[in-house]
């Protein structure tokens, strides 16, 4: 990448034929050489002026703003890249935005792009479809989040993959409305993303899908409260749909097994006037008109941690 990068600066520095000189001998020039247009700019260590152009690239130490479709500092950067690509190959202190933002040591900022991407240390929020860092002490808000060690902070996405210091865990439970359901649960105690499947319902509601999220807050080191929000769809019934609240207490026998149980408050909506399931267990059933339903019932579930 850096080789290709030099290239087509060199290239377009031939043709632009615009060189500064930026020391005192040759030596110096040779290695100090400025091109600075409103194409391309190519500058040396601590040259702080503004970099506006298609192609920007300070070959050392930059502060100040970088503004381009490829923006690249080859050591540390203070400041802010705005562009379709943006890269810091050491540490960054500043905001990067655009389509695909990488900062190869620590970021002390944000990151906000389709991609964003720290090797080591971020401790900084990234906003973004893709989150990537090695070491998290900020937040991540995006589809999918990648974080090799948890330090502090919260990574929040669909799915968010902590492979040191997360939360995975495989739940078995018997619901209000199906009395079979297993679940998948990924990210971080403080705030996990989980998909479930449900089997054993009335009619077209034999086989059902949700997503959700939760919380582990402990109470000691064997209790735990864990809330979830969970949303239910049939593949047959497209509008018709189950909104639940579940606060419940869990045990860990140990740190892979655990129990939860506890009420649940589920609202139920039928767009299309479908007859609704009657559920399993209920505590109170009362239907509002055609297409709204109200059930307490109780949940009791048996997990894995891994």
């Amino acid at each position: 990448m850096k080789n290709f990068l030099f290239v087509t600066i060199t290239a377009c520095s031939i043709m632009l034929n615009v060189h500064l000189s930026y020391g005192q001998d040759d030596s110096e020039r040779n290695r100090d050489v400025v091109i600075y247009s409103f194409f391309v700019n190519f500058v040396p260590d601590g040259f702080n002026y503004p970099l506006i152009g298609f192609v920007n690239n300070a070959m050392g130490n930059h502060k100040g703003v970088h503004v381009g479709f490829v923006n690249t500092n080859f050591k540390d950067f203070e400041g802010i890249q705005v562009g379709f690509v943006n890269s810091v190959l050491a540490n960054t202190k500043g905001a990067q935005v655009g389509f695909v933002n990488t900062s190869l040591n620590s970021l002390t900022g944000i990151q906000v792009g389709f991609v964003n991407f720290t090797k080591s240390a971020s401790n900084s929020p990234q906003i973004g479809f893709v989150n990537s860092a090695s070491k998290l002490n900020g937040f991540q808000l995006g589809f999918v989040n990648y974080v090799d060690s948890l330090e502090s902070g919260i990574p929040l996405g669909f799915v968010s993959i902590v492979r040191k210091g997360g939360y995975r865990a495989v739940e078995l439970f018997a619901s209000e409305m199906h009395p079979v359901n297993l679940s998948f649960k990924i990210g971080v105690k403080p705030l996990y993303t989980f998909i479930t499947g449900s089997y054993g319902g009335n009619g077209d509601r034999l086989f059902e899908y949700g997503f959700g999220v939760g919380s582990i807050i402990d109470i000691n080191n064997k209790l735990f409260f864990n809330p979830e929000i969970k949303s239910v769809s049939s593949p047959k019934l497209f509008n018709t749909h189950y909104y639940s609240f579940t606060p419940k207490l869990g045990y860990a026998f140990n740190k892979h097994i655990y129990m939860t149980a506890g009420p649940s408050i589920v609202w139920n909506y039928n767009e299309d006037l479908h007859p609704m399931a009657n559920p399993t267990i209920s505590i109170v059933d009362h239907t509002f008109g055609h297409s709204h339903r109200l059930i307490v019932g109780a949940r009791l579930a048996i997990g894995a941690r891994f």
